[in-house]
């Protein structure tokens, strides 16, 4: 397999950089957030608009969130968009 180096992340050439960003970081820390804050899936997804399958997809890393969900995830989480999609 050869890789590329696309913005600083290691993937497999042809791949999509954003559905590597979602695997590797946006997924876990939206989880790992909402956690610490003590929402459910359902409480979270309700407060986007979105599903709670959806939240659980994208915190799986099956799903990418648009940049308006993903805006309002990370307001409702209390932090900055860059919290969940900076290396």
């Amino acid at each position: 397999m050869y890789l590329c180096l696309m913005d600083l992340l290691v993937m497999p050439c042809g791949g999509s950089p954003e559905r590597f960003l979602v695997i590797e970081y946006v997924g876990p820390r939206i989880r790992a957030r909402r956690e610490q804050l003590g929402l459910t899936q359902q409480e979270l997804g309700g407060a986007v608009g979105r599903t709670k399958s959806f939240i659980s997809q994208i915190e799986k890393g099956h799903a990418m969130p648009s940049l308006k969900t993903l805006v309002k995830i990370a307001e409702v989480l209390g932090e900055p968009v860059g919290y969940f999609t900076d290396p």
